[in-house]
């Protein structure tokens, strides 16, 4: 605990965050109640508003696959849930426990072999954010797909990337989650990591967009996808289509001009000089804005014009059809940063409505 605190103090004094997160292990031998119980006793005396906000949170190791790696956020102090307690040794169970306003589920390093996580069991109540980088590398997809930091290793023993959990064929499936990233951790399933010859990146920082700076603010500004993603630069970045802002979801019959011109406001305030601005749309660049030699700031304009109905993507089940943008930013010094996606659905408003006055009625 001791450590805890030396971190929680580093990270509010020495690098001036406006907020840490912490996350042991769930496993008995890294994290036994009293030291649990610790732990939540600093995080509530570091926490503080307007100043410092602090999260706790704790890696959850499933089955490979279907459940992947996890960092668990929960708002209030909680007992810690320990996969060998046949009560939660299962994501299935622990969601079922849990109220999704107050316990984030994160898969992390979802690409990584052997440790990924294939998204076939999304829960979009409790995955509302996914990592899509860390120090480890990115997991938005593969090398030859662009991804410039991708899950590498020369050893025979490393990890490799497994396609699988790629973030954008999860996107392109209808998962529907906000962008964090992860920073540097040693520990737990990344323990040889750090010795080992497992290729190594700059620890990455999330942007949260809250409306006050306050634990439960902050976890609903990440419930919302109101974040961003970076490699560990403190980068500017806003943006929205025809009003409609990051993380969101929108019919098109409650803005019938949008099958007609998606427009973006796009603002990037970088910490070095901006290389170029891309807008991804359904998983593929739909432009590159190139930056000249010097600018560090951008603020600016982009019409999507093309026919809407060439570019719809098939939901699956009886789900809408829909469409995702994102932006992705580097900078000369190669750092990058992702924004959070925003959706747009083929249904109606008046469909939309439906669906509410349904859930109300079930309810």
């Amino acid at each position: 605990t001791e450590n805890i605190e030396n971190c929680l103090r580093f990270f509010r004094d020495d690098c001036a965050f406006n907020y840490y997160g912490i996350s042991p292990f769930e496993s008995q031998e890294e994290t036994s109640a009293d030291v649990w119980k610790s732990m939540m006793q600093l995080t509530t005396t570091f926490n503080e508003e307007d100043r410092f906000a602090t999260f706790l949170g704790f890696q959850y190791q499933g089955e490979e696959a279907k459940e992947g790696l996890r960092l668990m956020l929960i708002n209030k102090e909680k007992p810690l849930l320990k996969r060998k307690d046949s009560k939660f040794n299962s994501l299935k169970k622990i969601y079922k426990s849990q109220n999704p306003k107050e316990f984030l589920s994160i898969p992390c390093f979802t690409m990584g072999s052997g440790m990924g996580y294939n998204f076939e069991n999304y829960n979009p109540e409790f995955e509302r954010v996914v990592e899509i980088y860390s120090a480890w590398g990115s997991s938005e997809g593969l090398e030859k797909e662009g991804n410039l930091f991708p899950i590498a290793s020369n050893g025979k023993k490393g990890i490799k990337p497994w396609k699988q959990g790629s973030v954008t064929e999860a996107l392109n499936k209808n998962c529907r989650f906000g962008f964090v990233a992860g920073g540097l951790d040693d520990r737990g399933a990344y323990s040889e990591f750090f010795d080992g010859d497992q290729d190594q990146y700059s620890p990455g920082l999330t942007a949260i967009l809250a409306k006050v700076q306050t634990r439960a603010s902050m976890m609903e500004a990440l419930y919302e996808r109101a974040c961003y993603a970076t490699t560990g630069q403190k980068v500017l970045l806003r943006y929205d289509i025809a009003g409609i802002e990051m993380g969101k979801e929108f019919p098109l019959g409650e803005k019938p001009g949008l099958a007609v011109n998606r427009h973006f406001n796009i603002y990037v305030g970088g910490t070095s000089p901006l290389e170029y601005i891309e807008i991804i749309r359904n998983g593929v660049v739909l432009t590159k804005i190139e930056m000249g030699k010097d600018t560090t700031v951008f603020n600016g304009e982009y019409d999507d014009m093309d026919p809407i109905d060439d570019i719809w993507l098939k939901a699956p089940k009886s789900a809408p059809d829909f469409i995702y943008y994102y932006i992705r930013v580097k900078q000369r010094d190669d750092h990058m940063a992702w924004a959070s996606p925003i959706w747009i659905d083929k249904a109606s408003a008046e469909r939309k409505s439906k669906k509410l006055v349904e859930v109300k009625k079930t309810v």
